[in-house]
């Protein structure tokens, strides 16, 4: 166990200090190819709910995509830290530029008074950051577990959208760790098989 921590750590900090690398010009460009081929595939019609996450460090930025979904009708919603249960849960955005603030680890997160999701799970295509990813569906996050308790409880189809840069041969997994559905990088969709 300890092995796999150490090599999960190894891991995360190579691959964040690429990112980190990318000039802000090539995140920009890289992330609104991203953007082009979410919205050219399939993906978009696999439900009406998404879930999206405001970029930071070196994140792609699925902002663009956030205002095509809202311009076309469809509810999205972006995590949310609930301090009291010392986790996220997710609120429904209507406005990119009204409804968010500074949150928990200084990234941007829905206000106080948007709706939160009320169910016991959610059937939506949900596109998730992380630190590496391999083509066998498994992600590195920064280390909290947090999308990893998200994703056990809820359902639906899960997105990884990265850099090239972050693409791995592989990374190390526990029983706790959520596999990606498809994969999503400037160059390239790919559909995983998750087994």
């Amino acid at each position: 166990m300890k092995k796999i921590a150490d090599t999960k750590k190894s891991l995360r900090l190579r691959i964040a200090k690429e990112r980190a690398n990318l000039a802000l010009e090539q995140v920009d460009e890289y992330s609104r190819l991203i953007c082009d081929q979410i919205v050219k595939s399939e993906l978009l019609s696999l439900g009406h709910d998404f879930i999206l996450y405001y970029p930071f460090q070196n994140e792609v930025n699925l902002l663009p995509l956030a205002e095509y979904l809202l311009n076309a009708g469809k509810a999205i919603y972006f995590p949310r830290y609930d301090k009291a249960n010392e986790s996220y849960d997710l609120a429904k955005i209507e406005s990119l530029s009204n409804d968010f603030v500074k949150g928990k680890f200084g990234i941007m997160e829905p206000i106080a008074t948007a709706e939160g999701f009320k169910g016991d799970s959610l059937k939506a295509t949900w596109f998730i950051p992380g630190v590496a990813f391999d083509h066998n569906g498994n992600r590195l996050g920064r280390g909290g577990g947090y999308y990893d308790r998200f994703l056990s409880y809820n359902g639906g189809t899960y997105v990884a959208v990265a850099h090239s840069v972050q693409l791995v041969d592989f990374v190390p997994t526990e029983a706790h760790d959520m596999k990606m559905n498809w994969l999503v990088t400037e160059k390239q969709t790919y559909k995983l098989t998750v087994g």
